[in-house]
Order: structure tokens, then C-alpha cells, then sequence
């Protein structure tokens, strides 16, 4: 990209980070005002609910301080930051560039959370562990790689919300292919729903037009979420589901097209303790379980007002 030198008024360009779901839906744009005082104010805006990680790409300033490179919005709208003259009588020279990803930068996950297995109360799932499709191609294995495919003897299962949180995205339009059988394919029906802690849990191939709630709904443990989907045949109904967050990020591997261009980078997975009609339990390849839901997990996370409620239903 060519260089442009201004003074006279800030200029903005967009750095196309891959997210890691879904395409530029997730579209964030930065505007700028000048103020009377000649200090300038950035503001965003986004078209989707949920957190989002900004990295600013500074590549030249002048006559001011230079704001924070990582910042988290979760608005729909707001300021970003304001640049003041360091010299009042002078412009602000000003050139940056900007990505995002979906995601809260630098989280605190809750390694113990106890989650809900996604399935009707007394429903009994296998469990089989997903392989990295980067791994599967040869790439170096991602060190905490955890995703699940849990299945059913069933041929329509019910899938419900496994921990309370935001929807922030539903892709729920694809189609099956009755003629073909896929162990993975790119295109599934999925919802993403970000938790309190700044993880994200993504609950995939999902009956096409069968969510229920919407993009901006907070959704609790043991709500009706979608029906189970599949990639081909109706006996290949499966759910599959993880639990990621975004990594701490720093600018060596931003500032790495390789590593830009592979989304995943940027995340890591938790391996969640589900509650089960066997007890607490770390699901591993081969297990078997129960599905089990308690008035305590449904409400851990919820609001005084949230329980008193639930209390009047």
C-alpha cells in the first residue's frame, strides 16, 4: 500500500484481519471528528453484538501522544480515543491502520465452569474428539486444540444453550448434501454465543432454520437453541461444539501475513467441565454420557433479578 502524508486531517485504513468465523459481517469502522481545540476524536461503529479486539497499526504521528495499539469495544457505537495537540496552534499528523478480531483481548477464562451438556435432560450422547483441520493436512498440532462431536442414536436431536451468554452470530441457511458424505465441511449452520468470562462457545451443524433465538439474545443453561444438523445423510445427525477464546495477541504475529491469514492463530480452547448424570466430567474420545441439567448450574450466572424471574414462572 502507498504511503499518504496529510496534516491537515487524520486518514484511516482498514486491515482486512481474517476473523475466525463467518466473513466481514463483522464489519467495524472508525470515523473521525476534529474538534475546535484541533484535537481530534476516533468513534466506531459495528453491525454486531459482542466483543471485538482492535489492533492499530500506527504508522506515523505528530504534534500528539499515541493512543493504545489493543483495545476491546462490546457497543454497537462509541469513542474510541482522542488525540490532543501536544502544540494547540498546530495540526495532528495521524496515519494508522486498524483490524479486528471477534473476541475480548486478553480474557480471564474460567477453567472450572461447570457447563451443561447441550442435549435434553436424561439424553445419552457420544463423544468423539475433532481433529484440527490444519492438523489434518500436516500443520504442526495446535497445542490446546479441544473440539467435540457428540452424537445420538436418535435421528432428530434437540439442542439447547450450555451456558448463559450473548448471541453474537447465527449462520443458519446452508443447505445438506444428500449425495455426498463428509467427515467436514466448510459450510454448516452454526450459533456463537460469548460468555461473561470472554469465552466464546460455538455449537455447529445445525438444522438449517431451526434456531431459535436471535443475534442480541441472552440465552440461559437449558434453553431450546436449534435442532441437530447434518453434513449428508439423516442418520449422521451430529452437534459439534467448543469453547475458545481469544489468545493474547502481540504484534510480532499480527505484523505475520502467515499467521494473518490463519484465524485460528489467534485463539485457544478450553477443555470444559460438563455436569453429567455420572458426576463432573472432562469428556474424552469413546465416553458416553448422560446429559443432566440442575436448577444451581441453570442459574450460577444469573442477575438478582434474573433469579427472582425465573422464581415467578
Amino acid at each position: 500500500m502507498k504511503p499518504i502524508k496529510f496534516f491537515s486531517r487524520p486518514l484511516l485504513i482498514l486491515i482486512a484481519l481474517l476473523p475466525f468465523e463467518g466473513s466481514f459481517q463483522d464489519k467495524i469502522t472508525i470515523t473521525s471528528k476534529r474538534n475546535d481545540d484541533n484535537s481530534i476524536t476516533y468513534s466506531y461503529q459495528k453491525n454486531t453484538p459482542g466483543s471485538h479486539f482492535i489492533y492499530l497499526d500506527i504508522q506515523q504521528i505528530g504534534n500528539a501522544i499515541a493512543p493504545r495499539e489493543f483495545m476491546t469495544v462490546s457497543g454497537r457505537s462509541g469513542n474510541l480515543f482522542t488525540l490532543k495537540p501536544i502544540n494547540e496552534k498546530m495540526g495532528i499528523n495521524f496515519r494508522f491502520s486498524y483490524g479486528y478480531l471477534r473476541g475480548e483481548y486478553n480474557p480471564k477464562p474460567d477453567f472450572d465452569f461447570v457447563y451443561a451438556l447441550p442435549f435434553r435432560n436424561g439424553k445419552e450422547i457420544k463423544v468423539d474428539e475433532l481433529s484440527n483441520i490444519r492438523e489434518s493436512a500436516g500443520a504442526a498440532k495446535k497445542g490446546n486444540w479441544k473440539a467435540f462431536q457428540f452424537t445420538t442414536s436418535s435421528r432428530t436431536d434437540s439442542v439447547f444453550v450450555a451456558r448463559k451468554g450473548l448471541v453474537v452470530e447465527v449462520v443458519e441457511d446452508m443447505n445438506r448434501d444428500y449425495n455426498q458424505e463428509y467427515s467436514f465441511k466448510q459450510e454448516a449452520n452454526y450459533v456463537i454465543i460469548e460468555h461473561r468470562d470472554g469465552t466464546l462457545a460455538r455449537y455447529g451443524v445445525l438444522e438449517k432454520n431451526s434456531v431459535v433465538p436471535e443475534v442480541g439474545d441472552e440465552v440461559f443453561p437449558g434453553d431450546f437453541l436449534a435442532m441437530a444438523g447434518t453434513y449428508d445423510k439423516l442418520e449422521n445427525k451430529q452437534l459439534r461444539f467448543y469453547v475458545y477464546y481469544l489468545n493474547k495477541v502481540d504484534k510480532v504475529v499480527l505484523n505475520n501475513p502467515r499467521t494473518v491469514a490463519d484465524g485460528n492463530v489467534f485463539y485457544s480452547y478450553v477443555n470444559p467441565v460438563f455436569l453429567t448424570a455420572e458426576g463432573l466430567s472432562k469428556l474424552k474420545k469413546g465416553d458416553f454420557a448422560t446429559a443432566a441439567i440442575s436448577e444451581e448450574l441453570i442459574t450460577q450466572e444469573m442477575s438478582k433479578r434474573e433469579k427472582k424471574k425465573r422464581a415467578k414462572k
